[in-house]
């Protein structure tokens, strides 16, 4: 089972969205059994919120329901428990590098280039995404990929 974390600075609209929309496509494609998704914030500053109300409507104009999901952080448990951690942009990035250093069975390595060449794709702790058009782990960082707002 792949375990995927996806990252942004509240856990109320951007990670949330990408969490669900992730559910809907792994859903769609019969392969819930295969992956767990989940989403988290760097900050502390909405935790216990739901999902912000725009952010929630456009999810709902795609029949997508995020009802019952409230902001929480990550956690240092975090970074060993997922195989993924995606965040949404170079500031979360940047934040999650912080955090890792505290934790001391794995903490994250980002290459500074992937990280550079690739806004809102955090390769992290045990492994790097692979592109679904890759059907292999890549030796460098891939081509360019278009943040995720």
């Amino acid at each position: 089972m792949k375990k995927i974390l996806f990252v942004c600075l509240g856990n109320i609209c951007r990670s949330p969205m990408a969490e669900f929309v992730m559910k809907d496509i792994v859903r769609k494609a019969c392969l819930e059994h295969e992956f767990e998704i989940a989403s988290a914030a760097t900050s502390t500053y909405e935790i216990g919120n739901p999902v912000y109300p725009p952010a929630r409507q456009k999810l709902a104009e795609h029949g997508i329901d995020c009802k019952g999901k409230t902001a929480r952080q990550i956690t240092k448990r975090d970074y060993d428990y997922y195989d993924y951690i995606i965040a949404m942009d170079n500031s979360n990035i940047s934040n999650l590098r912080k955090e890792g250093a505290a934790c001391p069975k794995s903490p994250p390595e980002i290459p500074a280039a992937a990280s550079s060449r690739q806004p809102g794709i955090c390769f992290t702790a045990r492994a790097m995404m692979t592109p679904p058009w890759r059907k292999s782990l890549p030796s460098q960082a891939p081509p360019a990929a278009r943040s995720i707002t």
